[in-house]
């Protein structure tokens, strides 16, 4: 399980003191990515989630929500927290998803955003230009 720690966030992504929640947004971001790898829901992730409009999230925490659909929850949340535009996927070239990513859109390809590698199954704090860039053979595009 790879998973940024706080500082790792706070001091990858330098736009979070333009931020509602400041620097709290890295606090909720990691418990958001703990939340899809091991299912746990930390008190931050908690507190901030019962502040979420429930229409706009794909579903509620579950102990029956597939690895899958915790990570579409923990992007989503992280959406929110981030103030991003969404989350949004990169293809690779196996057309099955296994060298495909996802990330929180920023508006920039080379702004530091949150991404979870689904080659490596790890959680990365870098901008998505940069990651295609370092892997020129899994994104020949």
């Amino acid at each position: 399980m790879g998973i940024p720690t706080v500082k790792t966030i706070k001091q990858r992504i330098q736009w979070l003191d333009g931020l509602k929640l400041g620097d709290q947004a890295a606090t909720i971001c990691r418990q958001a990515m703990e939340y899809a790898e091991t299912g746990e829901v930390g008190k931050t992730l908690e507190d901030y989630f019962e502040t979420l409009p429930r229409t706009t999230l794909p579903l509620w925490f579950n102990d029956r929500a597939s690895y899958g659909e915790r990570v579409d929850l923990a992007f989503s949340i992280m959406d929110y927290a981030l103030e991003t535009f969404g989350a949004e996927s990169v293809q690779g070239r196996d057309m099955h998803g296994r060298d495909s990513f996802e990330y929180l859109n920023t508006g920039d390809a080379y702004t530091a955003t949150v991404i979870y590698d689904n080659k490596t199954g790890t959680w990365k704090i870098t901008s998505y230009g940069d990651l295609v860039e370092a892997y020129p053979s899994r994104f020949p595009y």
